[in-house]
């Protein structure tokens, strides 16, 4: 896990700040295009992330073939935090679509 705690720390901030605060200033919205997506979406969510649960739950809204997961003990990063309930259930989500 060491390999994947030090790749998170590699992002650059600068660079992600100027791509939000471009994305603001240009009113960038893809959920019009989103609406007619109707392929099967996985949204996980961790309970207690610094992105609100109500983001998931409008992005399940949005996709009109989606199964949202609240992982319930897990922040932003699931597999770490919960890895056995985050994989089971991408597993189960890709069962599904087999059958």
């Amino acid at each position: 896990m060491s390999t994947v705690a030090k790749r998170l720390t590699q992002g650059n901030m600068e660079i992600n700040g100027l791509v939000h605060r471009n994305m603001q200033a240009i009113n960038f919205d893809c959920k019009p295009a989103l609406k007619n997506y109707t392929k099967p979406v996985l949204i996980i969510q961790g309970a207690h992330d610094i992105i609100p649960i109500e983001l998931a739950e409008k992005i399940h809204k949005l996709f009109s073939n989606s199964t949202l997961v609240i992982l319930d003990k897990s922040a932003h990063y699931g597999w770490i935090e919960q890895p056995e309930l985050y994989f089971e259930s991408i597993f189960q989500f890709l069962n599904n679509l087999k059958s």
